[in-house]
């Protein structure tokens, strides 16, 4: 039953079409997510899916978000977390990444402003807008 938050596609879109790429960081069991990303249509938009039983390590350890800056030879200084929970944003802040939040999603009830991200928004296509700022 699971479905895309709204403005989901049309930010992941943007992302693609902008030429940044794209990798997804879950703590999530493989198992479980790569028939998730399929059932939601987006798992081909991921050049690298981590999983929470990828490496021996997961999120708020920084070690998946190194892991998928290697593989895409960037920096991690100039890689870029969207998250959504405060094990997101330890581990971007541990990774040396910046971390956009969403207002919602997996966060226990608490606001994500408390955890300090960089920015928040409450829909995947502001993102258009905090990028085209930040050039």
């Amino acid at each position: 039953r699971s479905r895309l938050y709204p403005g989901i596609r049309e930010g992941l879109d943007y992302l693609k079409s902008a030429g940044y790429p794209l990798g997804c960081v879950t703590n999530k069991a493989a198992q479980f997510t790569g028939p998730l990303l399929r059932d939601l249509g987006i798992a081909d938009e991921f050049a690298i899916i981590i999983s929470g039983d990828t490496l021996p390590q997961k999120k708020p350890d920084p070690a998946p978000l190194l892991h998928a800056a290697k593989f895409f030879g960037i920096a991690p200084a100039a890689s870029l977390m969207i998250g959504d929970s405060v094990s997101d944003v330890k581990a971007a802040r541990a990774a040396g990444f910046q971390i956009v939040c969403m207002s919602y999603g997996y966060n226990h009830g608490v606001d994500i402003r408390d955890a300090r991200p960089d920015a928040v928004i409450d829909a995947m296509t502001e993102i258009m807008q905090l990028l085209e700022k930040a050039a």
